[in-house]
């Protein structure tokens, strides 16, 4: 989920070089998820560009992955670190899910 109107998040999911529309994304162009899990969003700076070359027009919400179990649990809260290592963290607590 991010910031992002649906159409730049659908052109990311299907760009080969990140998702190849195998991950489904969701838009949150508003904050209203993004605020009530109590995530800071910061403004965007002028002129910033996403990945694609884009110009960004909205505001940043810091990375953050919630695992979440069948029953509706957060079981882990993982962010503040490099996109790979915020996939090895997370990797890492759904496998520990799975020996409890």
């Amino acid at each position: 989920m991010s910031l992002d109107k649906i159409a730049t998040l659908n052109k990311f999911s299907a760009d080969p070089q990140y998702c190849a529309g195998k991950i489904p994304v969701a838009s949150d162009a508003d904050g209203k998820i993004a605020k009530s899990y109590d995530l800071k969003v910061a403004d965007a700076k002028e002129g910033a560009k996403n990945t694609q070359g884009d110009e960004i027009g909205h505001g940043f919400a810091e990375r953050t992955t919630f695992v979440v179990t069948p029953d509706g649990k957060v079981a882990a809260t993982i962010g503040g670190m490099a996109p790979a290592d915020n996939v090895a963290k997370t990797l890492e607590a759904v496998q520990g899910l799975k020996k409890g």
